[in-house]
């Protein structure tokens, strides 16, 4: 009897062991509809209902930065610029978006079709060209009023975006699956530009294929209204490099999951 008990506790322990890796759920907030250029707007702060594990990331294989770049904020309160992109950003992309090194291997990288028969390098151009239409993955950003921030775990469930956080489910505590960052509205180029406090990751086309991009700055300027968002260009200064794709980003200003 003592050796059953014991086989059925061990059991049970090593079923909430892999809840703790394999926990999955999803939140989202409640849009704020914005008909122009976005505002500054008073909303509750969604909770959020969403569980990840966390597992260690593979070591990949990126080109360093080619230069390094001086971070320079203002300091005081938020101009009116800032005040209006205070909030949640959220965007369906494709396998050619910007990503945290430590979601790349959990989300594919690839081509999106098939190059036999073709050169490889059109090939991958193609495939950036049309990565806007193949939304496989999403970015979901939140841009604090104290100018940080966080680039939270992101996937589409059920095709919609949804940040994931990672939740113990011995003592049920939450904790952020997603990347800190500081940020700011730059006013002669009017960017909001943003600093990771770890590292990124963005595919390129170059050299007869595509290589990974290693990165730290990410700059963000607003494009035409297209739907419920905007087109945003987006640069990589530290490699002098523009997405070519447009991705379309919702914002909801003052819009938040919450701080921890």
């Amino acid at each position: 009897m003592a050796t059953c008990r014991w086989a059925y506790l061990s059991t049970w322990l090593l079923f909430l062991a892999g809840l703790w890796s394999l926990g999955l759920a999803c939140n989202r907030p409640e849009p704020v509809r914005e008909a122009d250029a976005p505002k500054a707007v008073e909303e509750a702060a969604p909770q959020a209902v969403a569980v990840a594990g966390a597992k260690p990331a593979e070591p990949i294989d990126a080109v360093a930065p080619a230069r390094k770049l001086e971070w320079r904020p203002p300091s005081g309160a938020l101009s009116d610029p800032e005040k209006a992109v205070s909030g949640t950003w959220i965007a369906k992309v494709g396998d050619f978006a910007t990503r945290s090194a430590f979601m790349a291997d959990k989300v594919m990288f690839g081509l999106g079709g098939k190059t036999k028969g073709r050169d490889f390098i059109g090939a991958t151009l193609a495939a950036i060209e049309n990565d806007d239409r193949v939304q496989t993955n999403c970015i979901w950003l939140e841009l604090f009023a104290d100018r940080t921030g966080i680039r939270r775990g992101c996937a589409l469930v059920g095709g919609e975006p949804s940040a994931l956080d990672k939740t113990d489910p011995f003592t049920g505590k939450k904790s952020d699956f997603g990347t800190r960052l500081q940020w700011y509205f730059d006013l002669p180029s009017k960017q909001v530009r943003i600093r990771f406090d770890d590292d990124m990751l963005v595919p390129a086309a170059a050299d007869g294929g595509s290589r990974l991009l290693l990165f730290r700055h990410w700059y963000l300027s607003f494009g035409k209204k297209a739907g419920e968002g905007f087109e945003m260009k987006e640069q990589i200064p530290e490699h002098d490099y523009v997405l070519p794709v447009q991705y379309t980003y919702e914002v909801y200003p003052g819009s938040f999951l919450g701080k921890r």
